[in-house]
């Protein structure tokens, strides 16, 4: 029992020394080697507020990793700039036709003429009765669409700065060609795009260009095997069915 009570009296003494050690402690600061925490060690600036709070106060002055951005390139007629084409196209359409068309006629000739020689002009009496034509006509049509396509090019190109607008605004123009064996690609870009849009990496994104205009052109043996033949193009076009 002694024990216990010897035991208790001790943790009691020490929650009551911790007490004691934590309301006398001064106020604890986070981040002590913080540069902008020590504004005691600082001198007032003319405005007289510490150095810290000075809005003239640079990100370069206070931070030991900063990294000043380079300055823009100047662009200039003739420079040759990267061209980072990424188009991605999809499209999905529906269609459906139904045409119904019903159709009665009924006709008759109750009068006509008969020429008596070259001279005279009479009635005819029609002894056979009224000619008469009846009929019925019907017509269904029906039809259904479906298409779905989807498109995506990604290619790199160089492209020349053939033109500056009065804007500052650049005329952008490239072509490459790839051959390999019979197989040809030809690829034409232009367009026109601010020169805060290339990158200090001298790269343009197709997104930030107006105007663009891509053309690909394939010649070869693979491409001639997925390519319509005339007769085939001459009937999607007249469609006679």
């Amino acid at each position: 029992m002694d024990r216990w009570r010897f035991a208790a009296r001790y943790v009691t003494g020490l929650l009551l020394l911790l007490l004691l050690l934590l309301l006398a402690a001064p106020p604890a600061r986070a981040q002590d080697s913080s540069l902008f925490a020590r504004e005691a060690m600082r001198p007032l600036s003319p405005q007289g507020v510490p150095a810290v709070l000075d809005p003239r106060l640079k990100l370069g002055e206070a931070s030991w990793i900063y990294t000043p951005t380079p300055p823009p390139r100047e662009i200039q007629k003739h420079d040759i700039v990267s061209v980072r084409i990424d188009i991605m196209s999809r499209m999905q359409s529906d269609g459906e036709l139904r045409r119904r068309k019903n159709g009665l006629y009924d006709a008759g000739l109750n009068d006509w003429l008969i020429f008596d020689g070259l001279r005279w002009v009479k009635p005819s009496p029609q002894s056979d009765g009224d000619p008469r034509v009846r009929g019925e006509v019907r017509s269904s049509y029906r039809s259904l669409g479906e298409m779905e396509t989807s498109e995506s090019l990604a290619l790199n190109i160089a492209a020349e700065v053939v033109d500056i607008r009065p804007n500052g605004n650049l005329l952008l123009e490239g072509r490459a060609t790839t051959r390999v064996n019979d197989e040809v690609w030809n690829v034409t870009m232009s367009g026109i795009c601010r020169p805060e849009s290339i990158g200090p990496n001298n790269v343009v994104m197709s997104r930030d260009i107006i105007n663009l205009d891509v053309r690909k052109l394939e010649t070869g043996s693979v491409a001639a095997g997925y390519q319509r033949g005339w007769f085939q193009k001459l009937f999607d076009l007249l469609q006679p069915f």
